[in-house]
């Protein structure tokens, strides 16, 4: 397969093209060494968000976390995620049909509406799935600048979703202007743009993407290509009010088209058919962090709509299936030192959950829950203790 891949700087100036076959590209990647900006690595401390919900040195976590960061999206061609995440270690991914398609993550056995997904910190499991699962086939790695996965239960700091793990997307923080083009095999195209803007106090970063791909059948005996699209824009904005008072604010949109395969009468298999689905996810979050000494405290309100129709014009113009899952979350996190080795992390939520379909009338309900957890980190050794409370309105 033949796969070229451009890297646009600010001054528009065509940085590398790389053919992806063994000899071509190892003879490319000599003569072009000198050429390429190198991309930045991240110190050798690397920071997480997952074990505790805070910043704080992967190396005192005492849990199993894989960190991803720019240089590791960068060496990964193509705009799939999957190609990110099956690097880590005890993972399981499936995925029906090419890029595009339905794609879920299991870590280390468990299923893969039991994994948590954040999306520049907001939830994005979807209540409108089953079991509110997420579907990281509507992600591309274009505007990402770090994945983080923890591949192992942590429902204390993040409560029931998160029993099989956690996986936190943050989205490119760019200087300047920059951008990107990919082209690959069945007439795939990804583009990307960001830009970055700084006015006082307040920073702002814009990104957006585009990628289709003609694809292929996914029913083995079909011959009719199913073509994927998918055009998304994120926002995110900064303000250092004071050295330790500091807000927030980010946004996501996406839009995407998928083409199906179904099972027409009379066949019993797959086959060929004209259906195509439309996927729709808004989300946004806003908030404070407030640090001062040895106390940090973080205030956040989010929001995530995934809004998903199914079409067969065999049927007529009217979608023969819809669905509408909506969340909404207001949070308080924080944590405190006691000593350099003695921490206390502690937070509250209140989550608002809906749901409705094209056969269900829009359903609602609310669950809240605090937790605490004492981490005592000291050399080699790491030790947490912690308690969650979550009570749902229908089912206590």
């Amino acid at each position: 397969m033949r796969f070229f891949k451009y890297l646009i700087s600010p001054s528009a100036t065509i940085l590398a093209a790389v053919l992806a076959e063994p000899a071509a590209a190892q003879d490319a990647e000599e003569e072009l060494q000198e050429h390429i900006i190198p991309m930045p690595r991240m110190p050798e401390t690397y920071i997480t968000v997952l074990a505790t919900g805070e910043r704080e040195q992967l190396a005192f976590t005492g849990v199993a976390v894989s960190v991803f960061d720019v240089a590791d999206i960068r060496a990964t061609q193509g705009p799939d995620l999957v190609r990110l995440l099956e690097r880590a270690p005890g993972v399981t991914l499936s995925r029906n049909g090419g890029v595009g398609g339905f794609t879920a993550l299991r870590v280390r056995g468990a299923e893969a509406d039991q994994l948590l997904v954040l999306v520049d910190g907001v939830r994005l499991n979807d209540p409108a799935a089953p079991a509110s699962g997420f579907d990281l086939g509507t992600l591309g790695l274009g505007s990402i600048d770090k994945v983080e996965l923890q591949r192992s239960a942590n429902s204390t700091i993040w409560g029931s979703q998160a029993m099989g793990g956690v996986l936190a997307v943050s989205s490119d923080l760019v200087r300047g202007t920059a951008g990107s083009l990919e082209l690959g095999s069945y007439e795939s195209l990804y583009a990307t743009a960001a830009t970055a803007q700084s006015v006082g106090p307040l920073a702002i970063n814009l990104s957006g993407g585009w990628r289709q791909s003609q694809g292929f059948s996914t029913a083995a005996v079909g011959i009719e290509k199913d073509s994927h699209r998918q055009g998304d824009l994120s926002a995110r904005v900064e303000a250092r009010l004071t050295d330790e008072l500091k807000l927030f604010a980010r946004a996501r949109f996406a839009d995407a088209r998928l083409d199906l395969d179904g099972f027409p009468f009379p066949y019993t298999t797959v086959t060929d058919t004209d259906e195509y689905q439309d996927t729709r996810q808004l989300s946004g979050v806003a908030g404070a962090e407030l640090e001062i000494d040895n106390l940090n405290l973080r205030a956040s309100y989010a929001e995530a709509d995934t809004e998903r129709q199914s079409y067969d014009f065999a049927f007529g113009t009217a979608p023969g299936y819809a669905a509408d899952g909506t969340s909404r979350r207001a949070e308080l996190r924080g944590n405190l030192a006691l000593t350099d080795e003695l921490r206390v992390y502690f937070g509250g939520e209140r989550e608002w959950l809906a749901f409705s379909s094209l056969y269900d009338a829009r359903q609602e309900t609310a669950i809240w829950g605090g937790h605490a957890q004492i981490n005592y980190d000291a050399d080699e050794l790491h030790l947490a203790v912690g308690m969650r409370r979550d009570e749902h309105r229908q089912f206590g």
